[in-house]
């Protein structure tokens, strides 16, 4: 198994610790107007740490390419990205090109369906919107974002006979 980390891009950390800031002041609202019974500052309380928490839950921790496919690996588990890839390529200005369709946008990363040209529909798993690798496989085409996305490339490449 070859595994590749994932670097955090600027974007990635600004977005986080900005909302971690704004979420961390609605909980903190929530506390300084609770009074027994109210629902609304009850909400203030919970809601914004279960948001943290289910997203944290999806960040994207690394990469890994086996004899059973491409993976991503987040914190609640490993999801087979594909099984066989036909076409893959550096793409960095794919992040500034895409157009969440359904997803989070930056919250420790960017998850979820994008429209991309010229790809069209594409699932991201994306940490650095400055680096991205853009591969098509039998789930369609999908964006990943390796720290070192030369040697991914050629790793898949190898791995899946994909041509130079």
């Amino acid at each position: 198994m070859k595994t590749f980390d994932v670097h955090y891009g600027r974007l990635v950390k600004g977005i986080t610790a900005v909302t971690v800031v704004l979420l961390l002041g609605v909980v903190v609202t929530g506390v300084l107007r609770y009074r027994d019974g109210a629902l609304e500052p009850l909400l203030m309380i919970v809601l914004p740490p279960v948001v943290l928490l289910a997203t944290a839950l999806f960040t994207v921790r690394r990469y890994e390419i086996d004899d059973d496919g491409l993976h991503v690996v987040r914190p609640i588990g490993r999801l087979r990205i594909a099984r066989a890839v036909t076409s893959v390529a550096v793409d960095d200005a794919a992040g500034r090109r895409a157009v969440r369709t359904f997803g989070n946008g930056g919250l420790f990363s960017f998850n979820g369906w994008y429209w991309l040209p010229p790809y069209g529909r594409c699932r991201f798993w994306v940490t650095d919107t400055r680096h991205v690798v853009v591969l098509r496989g039998d789930r369609g085409c999908a964006a990943v974002s390796p720290a070192q996305c030369g040697a991914f490339v050629a790793a898949v490449k190898r791995r899946f006979g994909v041509a130079a």
